[in-house]
């Protein structure tokens, strides 16, 4: 009579490769992850860009109230965002505050960069760091660049 059970080699090489594949798998996981909250915080970012500037429309001027814009989600638990206004420059920017990745938009009436867009790495610990991957790979930049009207992929230390 034979026996129709699986040897403890066979165990082991399936737990093997199981665990290879895990571990290849597991960094694309984290980065794709990553990408689809970076992506949701372009889009709300956007949203209140493009509100800023309906606003200057209408007013000639931006509204320092983001509350006035109407356009806040009401559930910020991964975040917040903010508007800076000053004589030098214009921007919306929103900050993840889990994954340490902002976008800023600068509105088109801003002296600096107007219409420029940059995914900032906050706290970074070096290039290895998969929200670099993240910002490289929306940007198609590396490093601090600066060109109107691109994404610009730029790490604050």
């Amino acid at each position: 009579m034979k026996n129709h059970a699986f040897t403890l080699i066979e165990l082991l090489v399936v737990v093997l490769i199981i665990g290879i594949l895990a571990a290849v798998a597991l960094p694309q996981y984290q980065v794709a992850v990553m990408k689809s909250r970076y992506t949701n915080l372009k889009a709300i970012t956007r949203s209140i860009a493009e509100a800023e500037e309906l606003f200057y429309l209408a007013n000639g001027k931006y509204e320092k109230n983001l509350a006035n814009l109407g356009v806040i989600p009401d559930n910020l638990d991964w975040g917040s965002c903010s508007i800076g206004l000053n004589a030098v420059l214009s921007k919306v920017a929103c900050k993840n505050t889990k994954d340490q990745l902002m976008y800023e938009i600068y509105l088109l009436h801003s002296s600096y960069l107007p219409g420029g867009r940059k995914c900032v790495v906050i706290n970074s610990s070096g290039t290895t760091d998969i929200r670099h991957q993240v910002c490289k790979t929306e940007t198609g930049e590396f490093g601090n660049g600066s060109s109107a009207g691109t994404d610009i992929y730029r790490t604050y230390q």
